[in-house]
């Protein structure tokens, strides 16, 4: 069907139009010494990201988390889980959070 594609062309092209740069500059200087970002999952039509990493410990998460809230560009930052790794050799913390996606002033 052509609306179809109309659809999904119209989201396509609001989606290229979100600032993604913004985005990323912020989750990147979020990162610390003690954190590893191992995914990042935007929903973009509904501004929402799924952001999943690795810890050295559980304060190192909520440091994380701390910086990701003070950026201009996320907010209402959650821990959806946590868990410890126990295959590997420093037993870092594997964690998953949530958050909104400010994507204007």
């Amino acid at each position: 069907p052509r609306h179809g594609r109309q659809a999904i062309t119209r989201q396509a092209l609001q989606e290229l139009a979100l600032p993604w740069e913004p985005l990323f500059k912020a989750i990147e200087s979020s990162i610390g010494k003690d954190t590893a970002l191992l995914l990042i999952e935007p929903d973009a039509g509904k501004r929402l990201l799924r952001i999943g990493g690795e810890a050295r410990h559980y304060p190192a998460v909520l440091a994380f988390m701390v910086r990701l809230e003070q950026t201009q560009v996320l907010g209402a930052v959650h821990l959806i889980n946590h868990e410890m790794r126990e295959d590997a050799a420093e037993r870092p913390l594997q964690f998953t959070l949530a958050a909104t996606w400010r994507t204007e002033p």
